[in-house]
């Protein structure tokens, strides 16, 4: 599929090759730093990455000990490879500048996006490439597009919205759009329940970011709010579920892009539903004061220990629906992506991309993850790094 044009005919993160001072560089072992390398994702990104590439790994955080303790244990599984830990701290730019100075490229798996501009800058300094699998964020989104020209000029490789949520939806659309003669609805679907907890920052950022998510799905020729929530059928593990739209970036370009969309949207399902979440944690939550960075920590810690509570099926699914046209038939097909584990996905939808990068395949610039990647080639990897894939086509007389 071609990627999304800008007002000048390119995509809306990426110049003229001809333009660019190419910095591609044939390493025999490229040198990845992972910010938040001890985390829940951080952790099996580094995994996923010595298991599928050539590289050398800095696990970098807050906490030396616990960064060390994950390079000890994956040195040991990998003894042909430069494993390391350091302390960093994404708040001081000279020390990042410093971690950045023998790497070639940085993985950004730490709840720190307010530290957006310091990791970005230090990256710049540095001349490596970026990718973030954060949350989206309108500030992230903010910073990084007053670096693009910089980014350009340095020819460096920024990615960001990475991971699942952001960063699948409107890859599984286009991925879905050739099967179809003429696909005139796009609709993704997210649900997930899982037993392990975020960490309380991860939570504060999540909380944070959620509040700048619009209900906004396109139809009739543009974006509007949703009236009202969708059903989608998870299958026997979930359900029937009511979903409510969200506005992801990622999609607003699929409209122009397949010219025979009608509508397009991003749903998503009730999260860490339990009864102890319903009847203890979330009233307690809702009335402690959220000003004070200590009363937000406590709440965060209070909702993180009730997702422990969560009864199986723990699963994470995301799923495209489209409606259209092949062969004179209508037809309606159903792509769904699922795995025990959400943070697998996110570790896996990650790895996926950056193997595309490592491999050459994914020009300086700035990137959404979204709008980088093969989508063939991002689906067939995630399967075969465990994601299961299961697509059904269903022809309407």
């Amino acid at each position: 599929m071609p990627m999304p044009a800008n007002e000048h005919g390119l995509p809306w993160c990426q110049t003229d090759p001809a333009d660019l001072n190419h910095r591609w560089v044939h390493m025999s072992r490229p040198h990845i730093i992972i910010l938040g390398g001890s985390g829940n994702t951080g952790r099996m990104i580094a995994e996923l990455l010595l298991q599928q590439a050539d590289v050398d790994l800095t696990l970098a955080g807050r906490r030396l000990a616990k960064v060390q303790a994950v390079a000890d244990e994956l040195r040991q599984k990998h003894e042909n490879r430069q494993i390391s830990a350091i302390q960093v701290d994404a708040g001081d730019l000279a020390g990042l500048e410093k971690a950045f100075a023998r790497a070639d490229f940085v993985v950004v798996s730490s709840s720190t996006i307010e530290h957006t501009r310091f990791v970005a800058e230090a990256a710049l300094k540095a001349g490596i490439g970026y990718f973030d699998h954060q949350p989206t964020s309108r500030d992230k989104i903010a910073t990084l597009k007053s670096l693009k020209t910089r980014i350009i000029e340095a020819g460096c490789c920024f990615i960001t919205e990475g991971g699942v949520i952001p960063g699948l939806p409107a890859m599984l659309v286009r991925y879905l759009a050739p099967r179809f003669d003429r696909l005139e609805s796009a609709q993704v679907a997210f649900v997930m329940q899982d037993d392990k907890a975020p960490s309380p920052e991860t939570l504060i950022e999540l909380k944070t970011q959620w509040k700048q998510y619009q209900p906004l799905v396109f139809k009739q020729g543009t974006w509007q709010l949703a009236e009202q929530m969708v059903e989608f059928d998870f299958t026997e593990s979930f359900g029937t579920k009511p979903c409510m739209a969200c506005y992801l970036d990622e999609l607003e370009s699929l409209p122009k892009e397949i010219a025979s969309l009608r509508e397009v949207g991003f749903y998503i399902g009730a999260l860490a539903s339990n009864w102890f979440m319903r009847w203890v944690a979330r009233p307690i939550t809702s009335l402690i004061p959220t000003r004070s960075l200590g009363f937000r920590r406590l709440s965060a810690r209070l909702l993180s220990w009730g997702i422990r509570f969560n009864p199986p099926p723990y699963l994470m699914m995301i799923m495209v629906e489209g409606r259209g046209w092949c062969n004179g038939e209508s037809v309606f097909m159903r792509l769904r992506l699922s795995h025990p584990s959400s943070y697998f996905v996110t570790a896996a939808s990650s790895v996926a991309c950056l193997l595309q990068y490592l491999s050459q395949d994914i020009p300086p610039g700035l990137w959404y993850q979204a709008d980088a990647v093969d989508d063939e080639r991002m689906l067939s990897d995630l399967q075969r790094l465990g994601v299961k894939v299961e697509i059904e086509t269903v022809a309407s007389h």
